[in-house]
């Protein structure tokens, strides 16, 4: 096992070889055209909250707008970078008196 630390709180890693696949039985469920699935039980699928349109997804949101659309709360961890806005000062308005 794999052990690192970040921000002071020690994590362990295990190995894939834990992994337990689906040797008998069959995967049921069912799902509408656009979401994306989820395991509902051991061997079941349903919808989640993500949709798929075109190249956007959704979180909890069923008409995405942008690449990444989230209606709700968030938390971001990590670093993000975001660029700077206005990238460059607006130009005068010459109608103006």
């Amino acid at each position: 096992m794999e052990q690192f630390s970040q921000f002071s709180e020690q994590h362990t890693l295990t190995p894939a070889t834990e992994f337990q696949p689906l040797i008998s039985g069959t995967i049921t469920g069912s799902g509408t055209a656009g979401s994306i699935p989820e395991f509902t039980g051991a061997n079941t699928i349903g919808n989640s909250e993500m949709v798929q349109v075109g190249t956007d997804i959704g979180i909890n949101e069923p008409t995405p707008v942008a690449t990444l659309d989230v209606n709700g709360t968030s938390n971001l961890r990590g670093t993000q970078t975001f660029p700077r806005w206005p990238r460059r000062p607006p130009p005068p308005d010459s109608t103006r008196k």
